[in-house]
């Protein structure tokens, strides 16, 4: 016959320990942060961007920057965009910077969470002697927490932050090279433009001047040979200007793309040859200094600081404390321990702190690359400037008068009939090709001034890009295609 013998308290109080250990473990599992799949559709992606057509676009921006923003009052996308507006649009919609401004995030979400300690080890063990014994079983747990005596999650804080404005300089450099790439190509297609009125110009007055053949050929000043001429000449006018329009509709499609619009909608681009009083401005040292390029070398730099601090704190031990309880022998018995580990006296962290050091040379000399690249760009782009500027100068005082009194006096002799119809037609094509040649010098001279102006970088970061920036971080840029995007925040 068999008796139910009561448990020994203490060994009732070991299974409520196990219990209680267990049930803790479980709540702090279920508190844990969870994965959640967010699968991108490209179909949805395309579709959500071509929604925003030329009315959508400008309610986007507005939207997304809210009614206190210093958005200027008369953005309007849908009604012409000029150079001004180009800006604001390729700020806002353009992919490339969108990412890297995002990119940010990652060691932002790091530098907040960085002085965190390390969680809580629970470790639970047990032993069964295989001897006759009253109670074979020995059962215990414990808890050890790592107490971060060598500061390291500090460094790691600073280091992270230094990401973040190595990335911030990224962001910045990007942005300004996106404007002046976009300035760039704005004036291109304006000359493309330029180009093409120029060229129908010049069709025009070969067509009137074939019109005028044939009472040429009646006064025998002009033979069937002469007016072919003329007609080769027509054509290869006509030639020229369909690859002028080929190449402005290229620019176009270009320029769109840098503002990161869809390309199916009619943006009308409004591209002219802006004064460039403004650009117009030689950079001096401390500018030059100031160019992003210098920027972000030298938060690269503040990286490598970091890091070797980083590696240099390795060196230290943090300290690991430790307590549990355990049942031996039907008795309760409480374990405390401590732990220093690593101790520093062999490695110390040697390779990690000569590679952190030859590192922090490395990012040192590429300051000294960007430092002496800048001051030869600027030198280099003052010369060209400079030459441009002076043939721009004679070409305009020296040639094109010459081509327009060539062809303003063989109209003269023409009308007189002291001259033949294609001295006239040679005239006209020579004017035309000055002309072309002129307006190449001039875009030239244009690209040259926006060059220079480019060394001197941003003066600061204005209260509206950085109220752009904020607002894409906050509601990542575009409300329409935020339902198929995923989450965009840092």
């Amino acid at each position: 016959m068999h008796t139910i013998e009561e448990s020994p308290p203490q060994r009732r109080g070991a299974c409520r320990m196990a219990a209680a250990l267990g049930i803790g473990t479980m709540l702090l599992l279920n508190s844990c942060a969870t994965y959640r799949a967010k699968p991108v559709d490209p179909i949805a992606l395309e579709q959500a961007w071509r929604s925003l057509d030329p009315n959508t676009a400008s309610e986007s921006v507005r939207k997304a920057m809210g009614e206190d923003s210093k958005l200027p009052a008369s953005f309007d996308l849908s009604d012409g965009i000029s150079l001004e507006e180009a800006e604001i649009a390729a700020l806002f919609f353009n992919p490339s910077i969108r990412v890297t401004r995002l990119e940010i995030g990652v060691p932002g979400s790091e530098a907040a969470h960085a002085t965190l300690w390390e969680d809580p080890e629970l470790g639970i063990d047990g032993e069964y002697i295989l001897e006759n014994v009253d109670e074979p079983l020995i059962f215990g747990a414990g808890l050890s927490i790592t107490i971060p005596l060598s500061g390291r999650p500090g460094v790691k804080k600073k280091l992270a932050e230094a990401r973040v404005s190595d990335l911030e300089a990224a962001a910045l450099g990007a942005e300004w090279a996106l404007l002046n790439t976009l300035r760039k190509d704005w004036l291109r297609l304006a000359a493309a433009k330029a180009r093409i009125d120029l060229l129908e110009s010049s069709q025009a007055t070969l067509q009137n001047l074939i019109k005028l053949a044939p009472k040429f050929r009646a006064a025998q000043a002009f033979t069937v040979v002469d007016e072919r001429l003329l007609q080769i000449q027509l054509k290869t006018v006509f030639d020229s200007l369909q690859q002028a329009k080929n190449q402005q509709e290229e620019l176009r499609l270009n320029v769109i793309a840098i503002l990161g619009l869809h390309p199916e909608h009619n943006w009308d681009l409004q591209a002219k040859v802006v004064d460039l009083a403004i650009y117009n401005q030689k950079p001096q040292l401390k500018q030059l200094l100031l160019h992003p390029t210098m920027r972000q070398v030298l938060a690269a730099y503040q990286v490598a600081e970091r890091q070797l601090e980083l590696e240099v704190r390795k060196q230290f031990p943090d300290l690991t404390f430790g307590f549990g309880g355990a049942i031996e022998d039907d008795e309760p018995r409480l374990t405390l321990g401590l732990g220093l580990l690593p101790i520093p006296m062999w490695n110390r962290n040697k390779a990690g702190i000569a590679s952190a050091e030859v590192s922090r040379d490395v990012v040192a000399a590429h300051v000294q690359i960007a430092l002496q690249d800048i001051l030869h760009n600027d030198r280099q782009t003052r010369r060209q400037e400079s030459a441009l500027k002076r043939r721009l100068e004679f070409y305009e005082t020296e040639i094109a008068p010459l081509a327009d009194k060539q062809v303003a006096d063989a109209r003269r002799l023409t009308g007189l009939g002291q001259t033949d119809l294609f001295m006239l037609a040679d005239a006209v094509e020579l004017s035309r090709d000055v002309k072309l040649d002129l307006l190449e010098i001039q875009i030239e001279h244009r690209l040259s001034v926006l060059a220079l102006h480019a060394l001197s970088g941003p003066p600061s970061e204005d209260g509206f890009k950085k109220s752009i920036k904020e607002s894409q971080v906050e509601k990542s840029g575009q409300d329409n295609v935020d339902a198929s995007l995923i989450k965009e925040k840092q």
